[in-house]
């Protein structure tokens, strides 16, 4: 059988967001933005599905700050698309966790970069952490599982011990991705790690994975152990 043209689609699904991270990619905005109407959506979900696509990552700015998140993650699902929702999980609650669990195929990705006060301070909001842990404790009892992403440079590579606690206590994935200066932190190149830094946490990683722990650091395949490619 030949491949899809197209395997996953990210839909940006509003550049709104609630934080004010200092490294966002998409260099969101507090407030009301200009969002793809629900019609053209629906078309889209349909063309994606026509190419083969299986999985869509509903993303942002901040998913769920769209008031008809919901009605757009209905149409991927109704066209066979696994609902993939990359979130900051401020805003999810027992709710939120109810209507996922009413979908065919979904998945939720969930960023956090830190314990409280690393997190709230790269994120320019006090509390932030404390909704987050909020909203995974939500899905967890809604039974609905999830990955944590933490975007990894200096300021917080000393908290990557804290997420690997937090993946044994919440049983999950945790995903380091190492920054990549763009958007709002565009001009972060000082603080990115260095080739030695990343070699280190690869080891850590590699031996946390030995002792169970699900944690993977986004690289290269070329920087990565043979076996854990296989």
């Amino acid at each position: 059988t030949t491949a899809p043209v197209l395997h996953t689609l990210h839909l940006n699904s509003t550049k709104s967001c609630n934080l004010g991270c200092v490294f966002c990619y998409d260099n969101a905005v507090r407030g009301k933005t200009d969002e793809l109407p629900v019609e053209l959506v629906r078309a889209l979900a349909q063309d994606a599905a026509a190419l083969g696509a299986r999985r869509v990552v509903l993303s942002g700015g901040e998913p769920l700050l769209r008031k008809d998140w919901r009605e757009l993650a209905i149409m991927f699902d109704a066209v066979g698309m696994e609902v993939s929702l990359a979130t900051n999980g401020t805003l999810i609650t027992a709710a939120t966790a109810q209507f996922l669990s009413t979908l065919e195929r979904v998945s939720v990705s969930v960023s956090l970069d830190g314990d409280q006060v690393v997190h709230d301070k790269l994120r320019a909001q006090r509390g932030a952490h404390q909704r987050t842990v909020r909203g995974l404790r939500a899905l967890r009892e809604g039974g609905i599982g999830f990955d944590l992403n933490a975007s990894i440079f200096r300021e917080n590579l000393q908290e990557v011990p804290y997420l690997t606690k937090f993946a044994r206590d919440f049983d999950c994935n945790v995903r380091l991705t190492l920054l990549h200066p763009n958007g709002r932190g565009e001009n972060l190149d000082d603080i990115t790690l260095g080739l030695e830094e990343i070699l280190r946490l690869r080891e850590y990683c590699h031996l946390m994975r030995k002792q169970g722990v699900r944690i993977f650091i986004n690289l290269p395949p070329l920087l990565q152990y043979l076996d854990e490619i296989i």
